[in-house]
């Protein structure tokens, strides 16, 4: 009966790492065909931004249009613009400080309370909206300095690439989204486009179509 019983532990441990390891293979199946589904994705928004972007500057090309009729902003402007921004941006806020400052005296004299409450939500409403915009601001500069620091492109490359914010890509009829923490890039003389974090190591949309002949 002590043999038996052992027999039987032995045969139940077996099937319990029999088991285990099926749980554990069918576990990281999944998480691979989940990790290529994303890759496919992104692969398949570089090629449409690819697309859509080579018929946007051919058209732009035959209507004699100029470079400031390309859509995005030049990796070579970022932060450059941004600081400018920023210094306006200041300067016209110590104006509306001033100006908001003269009209709740005036508020104050007229002891009207109900139009000293309305301005005070259109304060913090403005507030709110300039520090959101700040925010994304400070986001992107982040995002294309850390880009800019894995050398992919050359400094003298630059001024050749053209961040496109979701904004952009509407601006381009593009049905496409930015991944979190990233943007995509276009170079329309090469038609070269990048996505800034990068996926499977790889960075262009050009290293991607080698690799996949």
């Amino acid at each position: 009966m002590k043999q038996e019983s052992g027999k039987g532990m032995i045969k139940a441990f077996i099937l319990l790492i029999i088991m285990i390891a099926i749980i554990v293979g069918i576990c990281m199946s999944i998480s691979k065909n989940i990790k290529t589904q994303k890759v496919d994705t992104v692969v398949s928004n570089m090629l449409t931004i690819k697309a859509k972007c080579k018929v946007f500057n051919e058209n732009r090309i035959r209507t004699n249009k100029g470079e400031e009729e390309l859509i995005g902003t030049k990796l070579s402007d970022i932060g450059k613009s941004e600081e400018q921004q920023n210094n306006n941006e200041e300067k016209k806020e110590e104006q509306s400080n001033e100006e908001n400052k003269q009209e709740s005296n005036e508020q104050e004299n007229s002891n009207d309370e109900k139009d000293q409450e309305d301005s005070s939500e259109e304060k913090k409403e403005t507030t709110s909206d300039n520090n959101k915009k700040n925010d994304k601001k400070d986001d992107l500069i982040k995002i294309v300095n850390n880009f800019k620091n894995t050398g992919i492109i050359t400094e003298e490359e630059y001024a050749k690439y053209y961040v496109l914010t979701d904004k952009n890509l509407e601006d381009l009829k593009i049905k496409v989204k930015n991944e979190k923490n990233s943007y995509y890039l276009i170079n329309y003389e090469t038609n070269e486009v990048i996505i800034t974090k990068g996926y499977e190591g790889k960075y262009k949309i050009s290293q991607i179509e080698e690799e996949n002949k």
